[in-house]
Formats: C-alpha cells, structure tokens, sequence
C-alpha cells in the first residue's frame, strides 16, 4: 500500500528544499472556512485530489526503481509526462492518486509489483481566472492552497462599484462542499454565488473558500442610484441585491439636503433603454417629507437630483448637475 505524499519546493538561496508532510499530517492552523493555513517555512501539503496539470513538476518513487530515482519530470503543454520506462503517459486533468494509479498500471508490465508514489515537486498550473468589478482583471497563478480573498487580494481587491454576489465557477473534478452549489451536466461544470459583504476597500466574504484551478471569479457591477447636487454627501450608492429604495431613502443615503436646497423642485433623471434620451421625472420631496404625497421608487442608475433653490431656471440646472456624474464621483457602500 503506497503513502501518498507531496511536496512543494521551497527555494532557499538558489536551490531547492523538498519537505514532506503526510495528507492531512501538515503543519499549520485550521481558519474559519476549515482551510489549512500553514505558517511560512513549514513543509506544505496538498490533498490528494489535487488535480495536475502543464507545466507542474512531479517525480515518481518505487522500491527497486531506480530508473526513476525521484527524477523531476514536466508535465507538457499537451498534458503528457515522458516515463523513463513505459513511455508517455497523460498526467493533465488527473488528480495525483488518480495519476499515481495510472502510472503503476503501466509500469506493471516491468516490475513484479508495482509500488509507486508520486510527488508534486512545484505547481505551475494552477490559473484562476478573474473578471468583473476588480481592480486588475485577469489570469493568476494560484500555486498552491489559495482562497478566494486572497485571489481577489492578488487581483487588487473589488472595486467600489462591485455587487454583493460572488459567481465561482469550477470543473466538475473539482467539486464546491458549499450546499448552494448547482452541477451542469451539459458543461461538467459547477457554480455558486458567495455574498460579498463590503465596507470601503476592506472584503470579507459569508464564506472564505478554496480555489481550484482553472476556476472562473466573476464580480459583477452592481447597480447604483445617483444623488446630486445640494446633498451633504453626494455620489454613488451601491443597491443590495434585488434591493429597493424610493427617493427620500436615497436623499437620506446622501446624508440630507443643505440649506440652500429646494427639495420641492428636485428631479429624477432617467435614461430610456436602448436610448441616450434623458427623462426627467418631478419629485416634490418636501410634500413628501411633510407625508402629504407618495414616495418614489428609484430605478437603476437613475440620478436624483437636489437643485438650489437660488437656481432660477431649475429643469436646466437639474440636467446640468444630472450629467455631472463623470469618474470622478465618489461611490458609497454599505449603508
């Protein structure tokens, strides 16, 4: 019966140190998701569903196998390894006791009994891609045991505009434990949506999970109501998912309107779909503070705008004022 170990390489001064540690024997400290956080220096280990794939590193031992002699061997672009006996054999898309099974099927037509271990010797193949509302989109190497904040870290974080749900996507090999995960047949993939919980620029997540590679991070933008104009804090506002919020929640959202505000005269400025058209929909705030008319539901990237009340001609400053929602505006969170 064979042990399975793996190892990582550990550069130190040029050279390599191969520490192994026994699946499940390794040393570190169980975090909140129950993922394994190895303190730095310390020999690191991978489960053994770790799935491999180009350009990862391995090495095959077996007693009276000297032919192999724990040589490192590539795994290739094209997913194959080249046995010093046996020929070429696919390593790519297997998981390493999947691999470890194939290699000693193939070997034992030269070895009486075949017992072979296989080592992980470095990772290279392990890209996550990111995309949506982070910092800096793009392809990452999650070599070894990485979660999704620190993929989103190394992706520069979510940016102010992000929504709340996460979409991870992931190879069927590589199954979620997340209860809310859904299996396509058709594609052999699965996905779940995690809900990202944001204050300014700090992420913290219902649930801090694993990352396999070749896993899809999807941010999406969320949506935003504007509020311009004489407010205390005006900007953008993230909505929650499927949220709802009427004029006066927006107003209060934007901290209340100034002195000079002329809350009877105030507008929502609405883009038509499929369209650059501007419709701008009156709003008596004061009425509706004083309960004497209904709120008003806000829609998607309206802008609801809080004139002053020296303006004299108030439909154009409120559109002067409405556009005025550039790159520069500031997005608020978490309210």
């Amino acid at each position: 019966m064979s042990i399975h170990k793996v190892c990582l390489v550990f550069a130190l001064a040029g050279g390599g140190l191969c520490e192994y540690a026994a699946y499940g024997q390794g040393t570190g400290v169980e975090n909140g998701a129950g993922v394994k956080v190895v303190s730095p220096g310390a020999p690191q280990s991978l489960p053994g569903n770790y799935v491999l794939g180009p350009d990862d590193v391995v090495s095959i031992q077996g007693i009276g196998a000297e032919e192999f002699n724990a040589k490192p061997m590539r795994i290739g672009t094209d997913g194959e390894v080249h046995l010093p006996i046996g020929g070429t054999i696919q390593a790519s898309g297997l998981t390493v006791q999947a691999f470890e099974k194939e290699v000693s099927q193939r070997l034992s037509e030269f070895y009486r009994h075949p017992d072979f271990v296989v080592n992980v010797v470095e990772v290279h193949s392990q890209p996550v891609s990111v995309i949506g509302a982070v910092r800096n989109p793009g392809i990452y190497q999650a070599q070894g045991r990485k979660t999704l904040v620190e993929l989103l870290a190394m992706a520069g974080g979510v940016r102010d505009d992000a929504g709340y749900l996460i979409t991870v996507k992931r190879r069927s090999e590589c199954p979620f434990t997340l209860p809310n995960a859904v299996m396509d047949e058709t594609t052999h993939t699965s996905s779940t949506t995690i809900v990202l919980n944001t204050v300014g620029n700090s992420a913290a997540l219902s649930q801090d999970i694993p990352v396999c590679g070749n896993d899809l991070i999807s941010v999406p933008v969320a949506d935003l109501v504007y509020v311009v104009g004489e407010v205390h804090k005006a900007g953008g506002f993230v909505l929650k998912q499927n949220d709802r919020i009427t004029a006066l929640t927006a107003l209060s959202m934007a901290e209340g309107g100034a002195h000079t505000a002329a809350l009877q005269n105030a507008r929502i400025l609405r883009k038509q779909k499929g369209s650059t058209q501007v419709t701008q929909v009156p709003v008596d705030l004061k009425q509706i503070i004083a309960g004497k008319k209904d709120d008003v539901y806000l829609q998607p990237d309206d802008v609801l705008v809080i004139p002053n009340s020296l303006s004299k001609n108030v439909a154009i400053r409120s559109i002067e004022m409405g556009l005025q929602i550039g790159t520069g505006l500031i997005i608020w969170r978490g309210f």
